[in-house]
């Protein structure tokens, strides 16, 4: 596909220079010039970058959500008691 559009950019550049271009042709290349062509092609590139920064900011949620899960469960399973010591025996107590 850019092999095609490179092709047909330079059958316009060549039309240009000999003459023999379209008005359609003309007036579309000129547009691609404008102040507005370029606000425009900003703020899609603008919207993208959005884009892109509402989807990381989706997945950071998603770990986080994940990570969230996981402590939870560890809670649930945590008894939380410390009168024994790894070997059965009571501790010291504070």
């Amino acid at each position: 596909m850019n092999q095609l559009v490179d092709l047909a950019v330079e059958l316009a550049e060549q039309r240009l220079r000999d003459g023999s271009a379209s008005s359609q042709i003309i007036v579309t290349l000129l547009n691609y010039g404008t102040a507005k062509f370029k606000l425009e092609m900003e703020k899609l590139k603008s919207e993208l970058e959005l884009s892109d920064a509402k989807i990381k900011h989706m997945q950071m949620q998603e770990t986080s959500q994940q990570a969230f899960e996981e402590a939870m469960e560890a809670f649930k399973s945590y008894k939380g008691d410390y009168s024994y010591d790894d070997y059965g025996e009571y501790g010291d107590e504070y």
